[in-house]
């Protein structure tokens, strides 16, 4: 079960920049997994606690630590951004990654969509080869995702009361009817992507590039509603 990369060159620019995809074989159970990972500059496009990337307007965004989770489309990192704690998400599925356009127009939509409970998108990341994120807005504090609500033990994560309960399922309802109103849809809302805050039933939406509007396809395959 040795892995064996295989470096293959894509592309210059000038002296400086070119792509390699190393594709990691592994056999488990006689199944093939295949998993790619790019490099530019011979490094892999994975960010540590100092990095410093650029939005699409040059300004710095500053990385605090290595990735905290991994998901679907990209991996997930805190960042700081003009001195506020930030959220950034940095793709690397490659159908997502030739729509820069298509998701710079939906997060600057939704910016100004006046949509209530939403972590709001802030701005595109400049193209590092050809790679890019945006980051979001945190989580106010004492909010957790649902996933931890629904599953964890802890007092913490218990609703204060049953209204604070019904608070939270309405104002989800709210959310995703306002989304509506304006003929969008949410694409990808699962018990990850809401946060709750279980002393008051106030919520947060997250994600807001998984948002289709009416004249593009959805660019997440999820849980449409």
């Amino acid at each position: 079960n040795n892995v064996t990369p295989i470096d293959l060159k894509l592309s210059e620019a000038g002296n400086s920049i070119y792509n390699t995809i190393t594709d990691l074989w592994q056999l488990y159970s006689n199944n093939l997994i295949i998993q790619y990972t790019i490099y530019i500059n011979g490094k892999m496009a994975t960010f540590v606690k100092d990095d410093r990337i650029k939005t699409k307007n040059g300004a710095e965004i500053i990385i605090c630590d290595e990735p905290f989770e991994k998901g679907a489309q990209g991996q997930i990192y805190m960042a700081r951004y003009e001195n506020k704690e930030v959220i950034l998400k940095w793709y690397y599925k490659e159908d997502i990654l030739s729509k820069y356009d298509i998701i710079n127009k939906t997060l600057t939509t939704v910016q100004s969509s006046n949509i209530p409970n939403l972590l709001l998108p802030i701005t595109l990341t400049e193209m590092i080869g050809k790679q890019f994120g945006y980051i979001m807005e945190m989580a106010p504090e004492g909010m957790y995702p649902f996933s931890q609500i629904l599953y964890s033990k802890g007092k913490e994560f218990n609703f204060k009361t049953k209204k604070t309960r019904f608070d939270a399922a309405t104002n989800i309802a709210s959310t995703v009817a306002k989304i509506h109103r304006l003929n969008m849809s949410f694409n990808d809302i699962s018990d990850n992507n809401i946060f709750i805050n279980p002393s008051d039933g106030s919520v947060r939406f997250c994600d807001c590039d998984s948002i289709s509007l009416p004249d593009n396809k959805p660019l997440v395959k999820g849980k449409d509603i």
